[in-house]
């Protein structure tokens, strides 16, 4: 039985939990052989190998394997499109990994390299971008799209025919109202209510969502 290479980008946070939601989403007979992309060596988990830094997949090193590439959070999330997309430039396959406790629509369309938490819910007529992050208990109601590379955090709900652009943040618990639009690199602190469509890249935050922050003070 050969072994399935997957580089994973990043070593603790959220793409550690990538890493295991990589092996809960693997089938039975499959033997993951982990490479992980870190700035440093330390913790590594036992069933993985360190494979030097994000650069290390240029000039083709890893030509063929696939990745899991979960990075990002509120303060970088609008450039976290840039390893995805070096890594597929460098010959490397995406993979999506989608939690066997997750529930997923037969209607609904993901993108490639997404990655789906426990819990997720998405309803009927969804589309997902590619390298979508839906973390654990959000809710994706019908009619919803999500832009590539955006990042919805947990206990986040997304009500009826919702649009969102490329390189969003949602914090956790945050609700959406039906029928509103997001553009690009529109960034929504935690707990948050949006009844409004928010089509200006900044940072925003309310219940209801009135304030927007500038960059430099997220």
């Amino acid at each position: 039985m050969s072994a399935d290479k997957i580089v994973f980008f990043g070593g603790d946070g959220g793409c550690l939990d990538a890493f295991f939601l990589a092996q809960e989403t693997a089938d039975s007979k499959a033997v993951i052989e982990a490479i992980i992309l870190s700035d440093s060596s330390q913790n590594m988990p036992s069933n993985a190998v360190y494979g030097g830094g994000f650069a290390s997949i240029e000039n083709g090193r890893y030509a063929g394997y696939h990745f899991v590439y979960q990075c990002g959070n509120v303060q970088n999330h609008r450039t976290r499109h840039t390893w995805f997309e070096k890594a597929v430039a460098n010959e490397m396959v995406p993979l999506s990994c989608v939690s066997k406790a997750a529930y997923v629509h037969k209607t609904a369309v993901l993108g490639a390299g997404v990655i789906v938490y426990p819990g997720v819910r998405i309803m009927r007529d969804v589309v997902i971008g590619d390298n979508v992050v839906l973390l654990p208990n959000s809710v994706i109601n019908h009619g919803c799209e999500i832009g590539d590379y955006s990042i919805v955090n947990s206990s986040v709900t997304f009500n009826g025919d919702v649009r969102c652009g490329r390189n969003c943040f949602f914090g956790a618990a945050t609700t959406v109202r039906e029928n509103v639009t997001f553009g690009d690199g529109v960034t929504i602190g935690m707990g948050s209510l949006i009844l409004n469509s928010i089509l200006t890249e900044g940072v925003y935050f309310g219940r209801p969502t009135k304030r927007k922050l500038p960059d430099n003070r997220i």
